[in-house]
């Protein structure tokens, strides 16, 4: 089983994020896949002004491997965004 080593997405993973959700679609009648072109953080926004994303490193491979969404916030409101500090 391979080291992995988990973190925040950093923009260095942005061409391993967007070759993650290119090569995993959803299976079924038809195929579907939630890519984030050109840019996966700038796709990000969105989910809303705050995004998190937690990314795992193949220490051996020195490569990519899993990728999380971990939260995202969408304010309702100026005021909700302002109180949130996002």
């Amino acid at each position: 089983m391979p080291s992995l080593k988990f973190e925040l997405a950093r923009a260095e993973d942005d061409p391993g994020l967007r070759r993650l959700l290119r090569a995993n679609p959803m299976p079924g009648s038809i195929s579907l896949s939630f890519e984030r072109e050109p840019n996966y953080f700038n796709a990000s926004l969105i989910e809303g002004r705050f995004h998190q994303t937690l990314v795992a490193h193949e220490m051996e491979a020195a490569k990519l491997s899993v990728l999380a969404i971990v939260r995202c916030v969408r304010c309702s409101s100026m005021a909700l965004c302002r109180t949130l500090d996002i």
